[in-house]
């Protein structure tokens, strides 16, 4: 059966042309966008939309400098809308615009009902980096989404624990066996990560994805820390290594060759290599400890789940 997701937006009408972008976005990916428009607050028709609010699968808060037109509650729609859901377990994601001057009431709301409350948020600047930055977030979202309806549906807690187990594993593994591959390969003497385009060619769009998702990509809070740790060392490495290392004219290397598949690198020379070399294998050690912290917390978390439950889902 097809499963249609309810996204409740919420803001003011001063962001009428985001709100519509974000609508049209969510919808063109299947999900049903739930948009009251200036007219119609809670305090309209309170038992419609209270139940509309309250049926939604994920609601996104967007604050502005502006605080919005008060119903007859004395309270703007978006901060019945607030209130509404605020003791509900309904995911939600809150953008706060970053902006010195915001009008009092607004400044108030956001201080005592949203920063005081230890509810996460994000910054935008304008509306195009609001934008981005919810496109950035729509793996989160399913996810949140996910857990929800499984915690919605009256499922066992020791199945969600075992499905968010297996979820988490799974993705960290397929990373985990793309770098022994690419280990295994430098420990045969097949290659060289300092003069290779190996590593970059084999890991940047992966590493590009996990990043572009602001590291949020497990289920285990642990485990997502661990992973920053690794993007911020593979960030410093291939920076550098994009900076410090050049191409060598049009030079390939055949890493591997298998069943008539082959691999081919690009090879690479460094600037000033007597001086680079060092300081670019330092960063490289670091990416891959990193990363070895990161395969041991995930090894390590496998064995104590199955420790504690030995009839876990097959992985």
């Amino acid at each position: 059966m097809y499963f249609k997701p309810k996204i409740f937006l919420s803001s003011t009408f001063s962001l009428l042309e985001a709100r519509s972008e974000i609508k049209e976005f969510f919808e063109s990916l299947g999900a049903e966008v739930i948009l009251y428009e200036k007219d119609l607050t809670p305090s309209i028709n309170p038992a419609t939309y209270r139940q509309d609010i309250k049926n939604s699968d994920f609601i996104i808060f967007i604050f502005d400098e502006k605080y919005g037109t008060k119903t007859n509650t004395g309270k703007s729609g978006t901060h019945e809308e607030w209130d509404i859901i605020r003791d509900t377990k309904i995911p939600k994601h809150v953008y706060l615009k970053n902006i010195e001057k915001l009008e009092s009431e607004q400044q108030e709301f956001i201080r005592e009902d949203v920063q005081s409350k230890n509810i996460s948020y994000f910054y935008y600047d304008n509306v195009d980096e609001l934008i981005s930055q919810i496109k950035k977030m729509t793996f989160t979202l399913a996810r949140d989404v996910a857990i929800y309806k499984l915690f919605d549906l009256k499922i066992e807690e020791s199945t969600i624990k075992k499905l968010a187990h297996n979820f988490d594993y799974n993705l960290a593994l397929q990373l985990i066996q793309e770098m022994d591959l690419l280990l295994n390969l430098q420990k045969m003497g097949e290659v060289d990560f300092i003069y290779t385009m190996i590593l970059n060619e084999r890991l940047s769009g992966r590493f590009e994805y996990f990043d572009n998702s602001n590291s949020s990509m497990f289920i285990d809070n642990e485990m997502n820390n661990q992973f920053a740790k690794v993007l911020k060392a593979w960030n410093n490495f291939d920076n550098e290594h994009g900076n410090l290392a050049e191409a060598n004219s049009d030079r390939k290397v055949i890493i591997w060759a298998e069943k008539g598949f082959k691999c081919f690198s690009h090879v690479l020379k460094l600037k000033n290599p007597l001086e680079n070399e060092d300081r670019l294998r330092d960063l490289l050690k670091s990416f891959l400890r990193n990363f070895k912290k990161f395969e041991n917390y995930v090894f390590k978390k496998k064995i104590n789940f199955d420790k504690q439950d030995c009839n876990y889902l097959p992985f």
